[in-house]
């Protein structure tokens, strides 16, 4: 039954169509450009136009005022992390080429497109008409326009696009069938390596083992694991802490800092236990302020310059970072140290076999599984000798990629195409994010037969939809590929320093 359901592909789309340009507008949330100002430099040059600078940061402004009013109070720009400049240029490299192809198809929308566009918002009307006055009092109007513009031009290529995809009936029969037709899997995630990690070599096996395996196999290893074999210097500390909130207004923060300094001229080495229990912001507060070991460089800055002062049991000047004034004592120091080769050598000889064994029992038993699936004989029994669980996915759609369970293989998805009630298990093992799964048909229900005259306006837009999502994702690949681009724009360092908290 499944062999005669096949995936669609892209020959009822005519030859052109790949070519329209403004389609991962889609995809990417293109608007109109933002001015390619020179102020504050350029970040990055597409097919010789710029983005400039300024761009970059009234693109990351729009996104917070988003998240702002999506999340409102529960958002905290921290939580976009490092890599959220780079991430706002890349999408602006992006959307520079789309708008390229845009203006070159006329695709654009114009002042007065979008002018008409806001009269008809219901929001700024008074009586059944615009209101300019209520409208000019609207904060943020430049970013809810950029979104509208978008919107709209969207919808101008989206227009193009629905006419240019035509559905024979034999298509819309088997969309209908990849649509309607449910099967439920028989499945199993295997790892291989896991497998065999739990057995520990017997004595004699790794005397056997380390009397084979040359010296430099494990002086290879040690030389590539050095950090495992390092002990780091640790500080171990007493702490407290006056939090600033976040977007605290000036009198919060003058507030947080007459605290601390107060704290700090009333504590003294005996009572700084004491002091932290009462006066505390943190969870370590209960238990006298102590945050036990800390390993040193993982905080910000201006504390690691601070504890790097101290001796035992002195206190720290007040320290102000990103989480408020802090006031620290130092109880102890552990300077770090590199373990030698010779005092890691039998641990490194375990995981060296644990890691040998592991991979030869994981290639042999692979090897065995195939084999039985080729012949068409089921290993289920031998999944469960193993203490692999064998899960259902449910009931879901042949004509869907994400598989419940699963997650979205187009490898899965397609071995499913070949099973039937006949010949329920796939020729091996399956592989997706790095595991191997075993699969098995366990019921199937065909589709009902197409009826053309039923629903059929509502089964060409959902097939149209999906082609034209194919589209946009194979375009955006080939602007991609042909464009012409340099950054300019530094970004700082992605790695971001723990806090003490």
């Amino acid at each position: 039954m499944l062999d005669s359901i096949r995936k669609r592909k892209d020959n009822f789309i005519y030859s052109g169509i790949i070519l329209v340009t403004a389609a991962v507008m889609g995809f990417y949330g293109v608007g109109k450009m933002a001015s390619d100002s020179k102020e504050g430099g350029v970040a990055a040059w597409v097919n010789g136009d710029p983005i400039s600078e300024r761009d970059v940061q009234q693109e990351m402004e729009r996104r917070v005022y988003q998240y702002q009013t999506l999340f409102g109070g529960q958002f905290d720009p921290r939580m976009l992390g490092p890599d959220f400049p780079k991430q706002i240029l890349d999408q602006l490299v992006r959307s520079k080429l789309l708008a390229q192809q845009a203006k070159k198809m006329s695709l654009i929308v114009t002042d007065e497109e979008l002018a008409d566009f806001i009269r008809e918002i219901p929001a700024y009307q008074k009586d059944g008409k615009f209101d300019a006055t209520r409208y000019t009092q609207i904060q943020n109007r430049g970013i809810l326009e950029k979104g509208w513009r978008e919107r709209l031009e969207l919808g101008k290529f989206q227009d193009y696009l629905s006419g240019r995809v035509s559905l024979t009936p034999a298509e819309l029969a088997r969309t209908h069938a990849l649509k309607e037709t449910k099967i439920d899997l028989s499945y199993a995630r295997i790892n291989f390596q896991n497998l065999a990690k739990n057995r520990k070599a017997t004595d004699k096996e790794l005397a056997e083992f380390v009397k084979a395996t040359p010296e430099s196999e494990f002086q290879g290893y040690y030389d590539g694991h050095k950090s495992d074999y390092t002990e780091k210097s640790k500080v171990q500390l007493r702490q407290i802490r006056v939090g600033i909130p976040y977007q605290a207004s000036e009198n919060q923060k003058a507030d947080a800092k007459k605290k601390i300094d107060a704290i700090h001229a009333e504590i003294t080495p005996a009572k700084f236990s004491e002091v932290a229990k009462k006066r505390s912001d943190d969870e370590y507060a209960k238990k006298g302020g102590d945050a036990g070991w800390v390993i040193v460089g993982s905080l910000e800055k201006p504390l690691e310059d601070a504890i790097a002062q101290l001796k035992p049991n002195e206190i720290s000047p007040p320290v102000q970072a990103s989480f408020g004034h802090f006031i620290f004592q130092l109880v102890a120091r552990k300077e770090g140290r590199e373990k030698p080769l010779s005092e890691v050598r039998a641990g490194i000889a375990e995981k060296l076999y644990a890691d040998k064994h592991a991979k030869e029992f994981g290639e042999t038993t692979r090897k065995k599984w195939d084999d039985m699936l080729a012949s068409g004989k089921d290993i289920e029994s031998e999944l469960k000798a193993q203490k692999i669980e064998v899960k259902k996915t449910g009931p879901f759609s042949i004509g869907q990629a994400e598989i419940p369970g699963i997650g979205n293989s187009e490898s899965i998805v397609d071995a499913a195409f070949e099973l039937s009630p006949g010949r329920p298990l796939p020729k091996s093992l399956l592989f997706f994010q790095d595991n191997y799964f075993y699969v098995k048909l366990a019921k199937l229900e065909p589709a009902k037969s197409f009826d053309a005259s039923k629903d059929t306006e509502a089964l060409e837009r959902s097939a149209k939809n999906q082609i034209e999502n194919q589209i946009l994702q194979d375009w955006v690949g080939q602007l991609e590929k042909k464009a012409s681009k340099k950054i300019e724009m530094k970004f700082a360092a992605t790695e971001e320093p723990t806090a003490v908290q």
